[in-house]
């Protein structure tokens, strides 16, 4: 079968005679930066904590760059004993990619692999737009990962992550920067929703990465609920963010929080 991205499926069964359906939730991605320990939830339904585990019998269950973290999982937490440095492996952690397999045991003798793939962030990062809706002012808000920061605001995404805590897009003052940014977005999704297989790997990644970054931790619905959130984003987001006429955007505001300086 086609390799899904994150944890959307990577079925792998223990018994191939025993063929199981269920299906892993969207972990998440709680904490990922430079100043805090790697923290990431994972979530079943029925919720079931004491089902989990490393598959430690794979040579390769985790990528080496996380070795001297020492990861532990404790229930449904998978987490690093040690906080995340400047430095990682040898080399700048920031923007650094990694990888965790996970086992949900699903019955006595069957499972599923899952896996984390995910990036180490410089800042945890937010965006927030205020859109009208019919005439009523809101705002939504979600976490990126910096990368994703980078590509949406049109910085290289491979360059280390500027240090701009508090900015703002106004359409009335960088018309063309707010075009780009929701243009961008809404490509991401896009490419997930369509084409998640053969779509350009890096936005379907991006998806992943942000949809497991706003995942709620332990929730229990048959579907994510940020899901619906992200539809939100990309009604808000669709082409021309100038022409919308029930629900357009009116200012993306970015926060950043530093937990290593």
């Amino acid at each position: 079968m086609a390799k899904q991205m994150i944890d959307e499926v990577h079925f792998s069964i223990v018994e191939p005679s025993a063929v199981e359906t269920t299906k892993i939730k969207h972990h998440t991605v709680q904490y990922s930066v430079i100043g805090r320990p790697i923290t990431i939830y994972l979530n079943n339904n029925p919720i079931n904590i004491s089902i989990w585990r490393f598959p430690e019998q794979l040579i390769d269950w985790h990528s080496k760059n996380l070795t001297e973290l020492e990861l532990e999982l404790d229930y449904n937490e998978i987490f690093t004993n040690k906080i995340l440095e400047e430095q990682l492996d040898g080399a700048p952690a920031e923007g650094q990619e990694y990888r965790i397999k996970y086992f949900l045991k699903t019955s006595e003798n069957t499972g599923i692999f899952g896996e984390v793939i995910d990036e180490i962030d410089r800042y945890l990062t937010k965006f927030i737009v205020d859109y009208n809706d019919s005439g009523e002012q809101k705002q939504v808000e979600f976490f990126v990962p910096n990368s994703v920061f980078k590509y949406l605001l049109g910085y290289n995404i491979y360059d280390p992550t500027p240090w701009i805590p508090n900015t703002t897009i106004d359409p009335n003052i960088d018309q063309q920067r707010f075009v780009d940014f929701f243009s961008k977005l809404y490509d991401i999704i896009e490419t997930f929703e369509s084409d998640p297989v053969n779509g350009d790997p890096w936005k379907v990644l991006a998806y992943t990465k942000i949809v497991n970054r706003n995942t709620p931790t332990g929730y229990s619905q048959p579907e994510n609920p940020f899901l619906d959130t992200l539809m939100l984003i990309k009604g808000i987001a669709t082409p021309d963010v100038l022409e919308h006429d029930a629900l357009y955007p009116t200012l993306v505001s970015v926060k950043l929080e530093d937990f290593y300086s």
